[in-house]
């Protein structure tokens, strides 16, 4: 069923820009005989903008992409913008070369290639074997915007032609992604005769200084051949504080119940964040809290992890004891994109 509806999207698309002048040869050896058609759609809720995939249509997109070509790869959307009117349409219409690979990066909402604000650019790097990046620039940090921000998010896709067209009926589809990461940690207590409660949660720097940023404004990049993303890094700065619950830790004398039992006592927003190149060093969390209604030394222990990739859930929990070491965390866990209800209007690019 799917593939008849976009089969159908694509013939509607193809009848309305029939009037479009090609772009491309018809050359038969080449083969370009079907229109590159795009669909895109919402794979995370967003909490203030755009909540599914119908909202996307009320927003324009920009679209980048190239196909290989002779000696290269061939730029053939710079950010072109992608509206719906009926269906998913852009000015100029390209159509597929069957004997090329194609790759594509695509964001919301659309902005410039230049200015002040907030703006993208797109860059590639090599030659038969490129790199294509998209930058967003000068991000604004998202605790503080105004109410006049947007949420961003980022869409990839790549394969070669003859797959979108035997496939998918030559629709590219653009699967929108928040530019975010969340952590989100969990407590209990083994100890029942003392009363645990987290009072504060920072995610620290490594040897290198490096931590995920969240003041003033950073830059987004996103390698669409290899599929990573990553920010620049600010020194002095942290994952933005979304929810605290400084509640009373749980006592579990059954630890396989935690997942239910167990207390969120931090929810964090965070950037997509890379600590080193090797993997070696880990992302340090530093948890302040009181025992008995006494506070204690900050307590330092690892995540487990080197980065946090974009668009995923990080779940860790952290068990609390009345001697030895008092913190302990275990295997983090990577969870489905957490949807989450936030009071504070402020917050964007959620």
């Amino acid at each position: 069923m799917d593939k008849i509806i976009k089969t159908l999207m694509a013939a509607a698309v193809l009848a309305l820009m029939s009037a479009c002048v090609r772009h491309e040869t018809e050359d038969p050896d080449l083969g370009p005989t079907d229109n590159i058609s795009m669909f895109p759609q919402m794979e995370d809720v967003s909490r203030s903008v755009i909540n599914s995939t119908k909202e996307l249509e009320s927003h324009q997109i920009g679209v980048f992409g190239y196909k290989s070509a002779s000696g290269g790869h061939q730029l053939i959307f710079d950010n072109k913008t992608l509206y719906y009117d009926a269906v998913w349409k852009y000015s100029g219409t390209r159509y597929w070369d069957k004997r090329a690979g194609y790759w594509f990066a695509a964001y919301v909402p659309f902005m410039g290639t230049s200015g002040s604000g907030t703006y993208v650019s797109e860059s590639q790097t090599g030659g038969a074997t490129s790199d294509h990046t998209l930058t967003i620039h000068n991000i604004p940090k998202w605790q503080t915007a105004d109410q006049d921000a947007k949420d961003i998010m980022t869409a990839l896709s790549s394969n070669s032609a003859a797959w979108y067209l035997e496939n998918n009926a030559g629709v590219v589809d653009l699967k929108f992604r928040h530019i975010l990461s969340q952590l989100v940690i969990k407590a209990y207590s083994v100890s029942e005769g003392s009363e645990f409660k987290v009072t504060g949660i920072s995610i620290g720097a490594n040897q290198n200084g490096r931590r995920v940023p969240d003041t003033g404004s950073y830059d987004y990049q996103l390698n669409y051949t290899s599929g990573s993303a990553s920010y620049s890094v600010q020194a002095n700065s942290y994952g933005v504080e979304i929810l605290t619950d400084g509640a009373k830790v749980p006592y579990l004398n059954d630890t396989d119940k935690k997942a239910a039992q167990s207390l969120i006592v931090s929810h964090k927003l965070v950037a997509p964040f890379i600590s080193d190149a090797t993997g070696t060093e880990k992302i340090p969390i530093t948890v302040s809290y009181t025992q008995d209604g006494y506070e204690q030394n900050p307590v330092t222990i690892s995540l487990g992890i080197s980065q946090m990739e974009q668009s995923k859930t990080y779940l860790l929990y952290i068990e609390f004891k009345d001697s030895g070491n008092k913190i302990s965390a275990l295997d983090i866990q990577t969870i489905a994109w957490t949807d989450v209800i936030v009071d504070d209007s402020n917050f964007h690019n959620w």
